[in-house]
């Protein structure tokens, strides 16, 4: 999205941090942040940019020297890829015929970043859950495979953009906003590649949003 953004905007100066840890706002660590979590500051404001999917996923490489698993207990026998200090991520939630699962899985492979779980994912290192934002590329191009999807609980905390609420918001600040949910409102990142509505920034801009 960048090269558009900076072609109508070029005198906007741009400082980019890819952190997945929860920066503070309010006392002007950034301007903006794009987070999925659920949100709860009440001194943010917040935008729903795109509804947000997980979804449990592996290289076809790994799925032939292992097997695919047919049921959420068979996780236990492979390597599920987990993320580091982030436990809300390490429980991948399920629906069965029993009703609402949800499974903390352990790994013998973590790491600190969503995006070097896909490149070890890609490179057939175990089944991983992560956000059809990240995935869905590869999954059409099928370099990974979906599993579990018919009891994975995909819907998760949509992807929203925040910022501190303040009455007079400075353009840049504005213009970036506006920019964000005008591109996120096309779903290019679904892994179906299903032209689906986005309401994309229609909560209501005077409160944060949980």
């Amino acid at each position: 999205m960048l090269p558009v953004f900076i072609g109508r905007y070029p005198a906007i100066e741009l400082e980019l941090d890819f952190t997945d840890a929860i920066v503070d706002l309010v006392n002007g660590d950034a301007d903006v942040a794009v987070r999925v979590a659920a949100q709860g500051d009440s001194t943010l404001v917040t935008r729903r940019l795109a509804p947000n999917r997980r979804i449990i996923c592996a290289a076809p490489d790994y799925l032939e020297r292992h097997g695919t698993p047919e049921k959420p207990d068979d996780l236990l026998k492979h390597v599920c890829l987990g993320i580091t200090s982030r436990g809300g991520l390490n429980v991948w939630e399920f629906d069965e015929a029993s009703g609402h699962r949800a499974m903390r899985i352990r790994s013998s492979i973590e790491a600190s970043s969503t995006e070097a779980l896909r490149r070890l994912a890609l490179a057939g290192m175990g089944i991983v859950r992560l956000s059809d934002m990240l995935v869905g590329p590869d999954i059409r191009a099928g370099r990974l495979k979906p599993v579990l999807t018919e009891c994975n609980r995909a819907e998760a905390e949509p992807i929203s953009v925040v910022y501190p609420h303040r009455r007079f918001l400075s353009p840049r600040v504005r213009v970036f906003v506006d920019f964000l949910v005008e591109q996120f409102a096309r779903p290019w990142w679904n892994s179906a590649g299903m032209e689906e509505e986005v309401t994309a920034g229609s909560l209501p801009e005077s409160a944060a949003m949980r």
